[in-house]
């Protein structure tokens, strides 16, 4: 699976690693299987480990997650958010803004 996370119930951590391509239908559906999670804490801080990561999500593809993200609903609310990738674009770095 291309998406695995573990959930640490004590420090409120939220830990995701994702590897190979990784298609917007897994992304949608890592966030539906964190939203039927029991352990799931409120508002955890993620560590989102990209670094194994082949694929870059297009705009519109990011909006059909954001959508569906919206979907599930206030379950999916985060505090703060690390991120190791590999790329700038996993990341979200634009050398032009």
């Amino acid at each position: 699976m291309p998406i695995t996370y573990e959930i640490d119930v004590d420090k409120r951590l939220l830990r995701t690693t994702a590897v190979g391509q990784v298609t917007p239908r897994e992304v949608i559906n890592h966030f539906w299987a964190l939203a039927r999670d029991a352990r799931f804490p409120e508002r955890p801080d993620v560590f989102l480990d990209l670094s194994a990561v082949d694929s870059v999500p297009d705009a519109r593809q990011l909006s059909i997650v954001i959508g569906e993200m919206k979907r599930i609903g206030a379950k999916l609310r985060f505090g703060a958010c690390a991120i190791l990738a590999s790329r700038d674009a996993l990341f979200g770095y634009d050398e032009n803004v």
